[in-house]
């Protein structure tokens, strides 16, 4: 190795900006002409050196077709890295965008995980061009990506059951004996893990988190194997787990951690460095990393978890201790804390679990993050419990990468939110999808559109509404029924419909609060929160703030939340059932000119010191309000509603749960 030692040259300008200096250091790095390939024999006894070639560069300048919001998100993404506010198809990366090796490198993870482009060659994007036309056709070798290789044979694979115990640990004990070496879950970064494997993972962990300080321990982690092993490990270790979601903020999250009582938080550095922002507020003194975990335990540690895999060993919760604390989504106030008991979310996967068939030869797809209620309970402890396979991925807005996920993996089942099934369809094609059978909706309404792309493509739509207090199934449509509402309670589950101020129940077609109870539902917040329940003729029910009513058959029919109520002129307004006919009427007059993640529009109210409430629209379209208020006065709307003002924005801002982030769009009015 020959270190050379040099003067700084006077024509370098040290305190020039990154492109200026990049561009000095790399022209007196080649003030002699590019320095000469070196080859190293492979042989010390004898010379045997690689034989280089030239590489062709027969795609330069040839035409291609790629998606102008495809393009516009890749370039976006480049100009952030080269901090400028835009980039343009000729601009190199280096001399023109001042790239440097470690941003190319950003750029080639962003097309795997963005567009699952794996057989790169770096040498070849020397422009945006190169970029765009690399996603546009992709290296051959990427179809190869496509081979299933998936899980084992398992014909002998026993049915699915409800979970077999009082504790969600010991139900996971038990389902892991009789499953044995059976296929859990898998992952892109484990494979497949056997139910017995799984729970030596579990065991080992335990005993390493039985030493830690505190009962509760936060955990901050994606949809994956581990982030579950973990969940499990903190249960079988007497500590309660409490789950983090890192989209909300840090001022959210510090207000988390005073709720939450916790003194570590269980993390990974490969999942904190893909975080695009990564401000985690006071958490950054709590955090505790797999890779040192992994490290830090001890081979006792691994002799009693394999000593404990043939013996189960005696766990002293009971069905009525906390399991898990969960936070509120945060949309319209700061998070709530929620309590949920073994017996709240074991009692609800066993009911949601009698409305629906599953076969062993089914797999679920499982990308909702585990702070998300039915991430946690439906898509990520649930399939565990009941010998059903589970395929986890980290992040529901990687739509491309989902879609090749699905196709591989053999996805049968999947449970999402209306925004991120949305952006799935959008980019998937049909054949990627071919192996779903049952497609389950929740977090937010579930459009028309979507019901029929499912009809399309011949798999079933069921959507269900649920309540992260209510564990968090309420309801749910039936397979092969025809849908009404959001569907039927699930049993064990009690809905009434209260008036407002009287808390009176109302007859059927009626509208008013909607009140749940049922083993289900949660027995209050963390902190001095007002309490959610209210007697009714004898019998506690919480009410759950949004409105809606009952129809004969029972099926709960949802009008929205209470606070995306206004009263204008002393009627009350629902702001969803403009957003609903407002989107109808852009679909079906073309307003909408091309495809965009997530909701194209979303209602909001101004109130400025007690003037009239005014409607606002947030567009990502170009509408005027003329048009808009046109669309409500055909629709029936009375002349008190009026859209006041519309905003056109780039992106409707969503919640890391799939929903509408109210309180971001209160904040930007």
């Amino acid at each position: 190795v020959t270190i050379e030692f040099e003067s700084i040259p006077s024509s370098f300008l040290l305190h020039a900006q990154k492109l200026e200096f990049n561009q000095a250091l790399e022209g007196w790095y080649n003030k002699n002409g590019p320095e000469p390939i070196k080859l190293v024999s492979e042989k010390f006894w004898t010379e045997s050196l690689p034989e280089i070639t030239v590489q062709k560069k027969s795609e330069v300048g040839k035409a291609f077709t790629i998606a102008p919001e495809v393009e516009k998100e890749i370039t976006d993404k480049i100009a952030q890295l080269a901090k400028q506010k835009s980039v343009s198809r000729s601009d190199n990366l280096s001399q023109d965008l001042g790239l440097d090796s470690l941003d190319i490198s950003d750029v080639q993870t962003f097309l795997i995980v963005r567009y699952h482009i794996h057989a790169l060659d770096t040498s070849d994007l020397q422009t945006v061009e190169d970029i765009l036309r690399v996603v546009a056709n992709p290296p051959e070798q990427h179809i190869e990506s496509h081979q299933k290789t998936g899980w084992p044979q398992e014909k002998d694979r026993l049915p699915i059951i409800p979970p077999p115990g009082t504790t969600i640990h010991t139900a996971f004990l038990k389902m892991c004996d009789r499953m044995g070496r059976k296929a859990a879950c898998a992952d892109a970064r484990l494979g497949v893990i056997s139910y017995r494997k799984l729970k030596l993972i579990a065991l080992t962990l335990s005993h390493y988190f039985r030493k830690m300080e505190g009962d509760h321990v936060g955990v901050l982690l994606p949809s994956t194997t581990i982030s579950y092993v973990v969940v499990l490990a903190l249960l079988l270790a007497g500590k309660t787990p409490v789950m983090l979601n890192w989209t909300v903020g840090a001022r959210a999250l510090n207000h988390c951690k005073a709720m939450g009582e916790f003194k570590a938080v269980i993390s990974s550095r490969a999942f904190l460095e893909q975080l695009p922002d990564g401000d985690l507020g006071d958490l950054d003194d709590l955090l505790l990393y797999l890779e040192d975990i992994k490290a830090a335990v001890s081979l006792f540690d691994k002799l009693k978890a394999a000593i404990g895999v043939f013996k189960n060993g005696k766990y002293c919760q009971t069905k009525d201790d906390t399991a898990v604390i969960l936070f509120t989504s945060g949309t319209e106030a700061l998070p709530k804390g929620v309590p949920l008991t073994h017996e709240n979310i074991l009692s609800n996967q066993s009911s949601a679990l009698s409305c629906v068939e599953f076969y062993p030869s089914d797999v679920l797809y499982g990308s909702l993050p585990p702070f998300h209620s039915f991430g946690f309970t439906v898509t990520g402890l649930l399939p565990l419990l009941v010998g059903l396979k589970v395929y986890y991925a980290p992040d529901p807005t990687q739509y491309f990468g989902m879609a090749h996920d699905i196709e591989q993996w053999d996805v049968s089942l999947l449970c999402s939110a209306p925004t991120f099934m949305k952006g799935l369809f959008q980019v998937a094609e049909p054949h990627q999808l071919g192996t779903i059978r049952l497609a389950v909706g929740g977090a937010e309404k579930v459009s028309d559109e979507l019901f029929e792309y499912a009809r399309k493509m011949k798999f079933e739509m069921l959507e269900g509404y649920g309540i992260t207090e209510c564990s968090p199934v309420v309801s749910l449509t039936r397979p092969g029924v025809p849908r009404e509402g959001v569907g039927l309670p699930i049993p064990g589950v009690e809905v009434c419909v209260i008036h407002l101020e009287t808390h009176e129940k109302l007859p059927v077609n009626t509208e008013g609060e909607i009140c749940i109870r049922g083993p289900n539902v949660f027995k209050g917040y963390l902190g001095s929160q007002k309490s959610p329940f209210v007697e009714i003729e004898g019998k506690k029910w919480y009410r759950s703030g949004d409105f809606g009513s009952l129809s004969k058959q029972g099926s709960l029919l949802l009008s929205g939340r209470l606070k995306r109520f206004i009263k204008i002129g002393g009627e009350m307004v629902s702001l969803m059932s403009i957003e609903v006919e407002l989107l109808s009427a852009a679909t079906q007059r073309g307003w909408i000119k091309k495809a965009v993640e997530g909701p194209p529009l979303a209602v909001a109210v101004s109130e400025k010191n007690g003037d009239k409430p005014e409607i606002v629209v947030f567009s990502t379209f170009d509408i005027s309000k003329d048009l808009m208020n046109d669309v409500l006065r055909e629709s029936g709307f009375g002349r008190i509603v009026k859209i006041s003002e519309v905003r056109k924005v780039d992106k409707i801002p969503i919640t890391g749960t799939g929903k509408v982030h109210l309180k971001a769009l209160q904040d930007m009015i």
